[in-house]
């Protein structure tokens, strides 16, 4: 119940759920046009979960939750390459500043586990979320960011699912 709360979030006037992952889930598949690959398919495990739970099924429910948390992770991965793009298409220091502020909290929730998977992926993907918003952001910087959240062992230890992987800006 705890963890479809978070990512539920509070409905909305209309009753959708539109303040939590799933709604930011949503905003990913709109932006990699993913439509469908992501959001439904983590409600559908949280549904399997709690059958599985409530069954006493341990097997299905951890496999379930394997694909939950890589879902998860797969939110928190796209916002970290959407907002490198952006970074790459702004004019000026206040909206570097924003960008790198919303790319660096996603990948503030990965980071961990990028790090134990590749720390030069790791300090590549910090390095570009804490460049100066003084300073432009090439398109080279995106390139990089993408490839160190592209490295195998970085996909392996976040549980990207294949459909999932973008390896460069759409």
């Amino acid at each position: 119940d705890e963890a479809w709360g978070l990512i539920a979030g509070r409905p909305d006037e209309s009753g959708n759920l539109a303040y939590g992952l799933l709604a930011t889930a949503t905003g990913r598949e709109d932006n990699f046009n993913l439509k469908g690959k992501l959001r439904d398919p983590l409600v559908a495990s949280f549904n399997e979960a709690l059958k599985a739970a409530q069954a006493g099924n341990a097997t299905a429910f951890n496999a379930e939750y394997d694909k939950i948390r890589g879902r998860l992770n797969t939110i928190f991965y796209l916002g970290a390459l959407r907002y490198a793009k952006q970074l790459e298409g702004d004019s000026g220091a206040a909206d570097r500043m924003v960008h790198a502020a919303e790319g660096g909290s996603f990948y503030l929730a990965i980071r961990s586990q990028v790090a134990a998977a590749s720390a030069g992926a790791a300090q590549t993907v910090q390095s570009a979320y804490t460049r100066s918003p003084n300073e432009a952001f090439p398109a080279s910087a995106t390139a990089q960011v993408y490839a160190a959240l592209n490295e195998v062992p970085v996909l392996q230890a976040l549980a990207i699912p294949a459909d999932l992987v973008v390896r460069s800006a759409p």
